[in-house]
């Protein structure tokens, strides 16, 4: 069972007009939702905004020392997306010793649930699981009428031989725009619905209604 995450370089969104003659008055006033804040101040009301859900991290053994990582983020969110989600996380042994700490970034759309995939990471001992926390948040009002990105896997399979397993599948873009970049993840759950594995590839220059393979 696989479950295919895609994301995406582009994220339509709308310009918020700011009005600075009555954004800076410490007064709710001229159309404003709060207190200098709301879209005639191109600013949020932070009231309105739900925080970024995630979940429990996972940590995937795929040889000796080297280990792949899960995080699922839901942003609760229908109106609203973040275009930098700036994070921090943090990896220690099972006898609380830090064995690595890393920085980041993300954009989310609303109503998302994005998959923070990190493969290939090199640890010294076993690790506990990972902690990720959310520093930042750039968050932003998204229109209806943003453009709509489609895509659709037309035919995907899954080898093992001989210890080594493969996957691949052919996308196409059903959008009506191209995109510079496309990341894939993918997400291998077992026949009760556990996450067994993760790997992410990317795709570079999808054009509108291009087809792409891919095998990772």
């Amino acid at each position: 069972i696989f479950a295919i995450i895609f994301a995406l370089v582009f994220v339509g969104v709308r310009d918020l007009a700011t009005d600075e003659a009555t954004s800076f008055d410490s007064l709710q006033n001229q159309g404003e939702q709060g207190v200098d804040c709301g879209p005639v101040c191109g600013k949020l009301c932070a009231s309105e905004i739900l925080s970024l859900q995630v979940s429990v991290g996972q940590i995937f053994k795929v040889a000796e020392g080297d280990y792949d990582m899960l995080f699922e983020v839901k942003n609760p969110n229908s109106s609203y997306g973040a275009r930098d989600v700036q994070y921090e996380i943090s990896i220690g042994d099972t006898n609380g010793q830090l064995l690595t700490k890393q920085i980041g970034n993300f954009y989310v759309l609303p109503n998302q649930t994005f998959y923070l995939i990190k493969t290939a990471l090199k640890l010294k001992s076993e690790p506990a699981a990972p902690t990720l926390a959310i520093v930042d948040t750039d968050w932003i009002q998204v229109s209806t009428e943003d453009p709509v990105v489609d895509f659709a896997i037309l035919g995907e399979g899954f080898l093992e031989r001989n210890g080594v397993s493969r996957y691949e599948a052919i996308v196409l873009n059903k959008s009506f725009y191209d995109f510079e970049n496309v990341d894939i993840n993918v997400i291998l759950h077992d026949e009760s619905g556990q996450v067994i594995g993760v790997s992410r590839t990317d795709i570079q220059t999808f054009e509108s209604l291009q087809e792409r393979g891919f095998v990772m």
